[in-house]
């Protein structure tokens, strides 16, 4: 697939703000932003969303590629496990690391509906141009 330069600026930008946003909710030591959340399991939800964007931002700039998808579920073990062993006030958790998972998992579920819905409109436009594929 190629992408035009300003879409590929705009798609590194995107993970980056998305690796950025992550480290800074995963790794300080109280979690950041007021108590809009305030429910039992508030924080499953904030893991799910988290690694939602940020598995949709991956995707968005590398693909499905397995790899990216081996990476992103590196992370969200690694995070549990930093979270557990070195942030004061934090602490690892499987439900977390199950939250992370069920993000991950939504995001290239929607992503791979988004390609088959894209595949048939693009088909079924008479003035598609083949080589654009962004």
């Amino acid at each position: 697939m190629t992408v035009a330069p300003a879409r590929s600026w705009a798609r590194t930008a995107a993970f980056l703000a998305a690796v950025v946003a992550s480290a800074v909710a995963l790794f300080t030591p109280e979690a950041p932003g007021p108590d809009l959340l305030d429910f039992r399991g508030a924080d499953k939800v904030v893991h799910l969303g988290l690694f939602a964007v940020l598995a949709a931002a991956t995707i968005w700039r590398f693909g499905r590629e397995p790899r990216a998808v081996a990476a992103l579920l590196g992370y969200a073990g690694a995070s549990e496990v930093v979270q557990a062993l070195w942030i004061e006030g934090r602490s690892g958790d499987v439900v977390d690391l199950v939250a992370d998972v069920v993000g991950i998992a939504l995001a290239l579920s929607a992503s791979r509906e988004w390609g088959r819905r894209r595949a048939g409109s693009v088909a079924s436009t008479p003035l598609h141009d083949e080589g654009d594929e962004t």
